[in-house]
């Protein structure tokens, strides 16, 4: 499923992650490389194909936040929300901050 959550993104593992007042436990931000994305082409029935664009938010959303100079970064990010053992990976397809 795809969601759009608006929360603050902190350093987390190395990474990314997400966390809020309505977020117990933070969520692991990833790239969207790998995972097809959420939207469908009726036309076909075939997921529809990312845009080099949104391969790029991940990285993108990592430079904007080491050049915040702030541990907390508000942002809404969307994309695929996935729930693995070790919690939840939301695969950044779009961000604003």
């Amino acid at each position: 499923m795809e969601v759009s959550v608006k929360a603050t993104v902190r350093a987390q593992n190395g990474g990314l992650g997400l966390t809020g007042p309505v977020i117990d436990k933070p969520v692991v931000l990833a790239p969207l490389d790998q995972v097809e994305k959420v939207q469908f082409d009726r036309p076909t029935g075939r997921a529809k194909v990312a845009t080099v664009d949104e391969h790029a938010a991940y990285q993108r959303l990592l430079a904007r936040y080491q050049n915040a100079w702030t541990a907390d970064l508000p942002a809404r990010v969307t994309g695929p929300l996935r729930q693995a053992a070790g919690g939840w990976t939301l695969n950044v397809r779009a961000f604003e901050a």
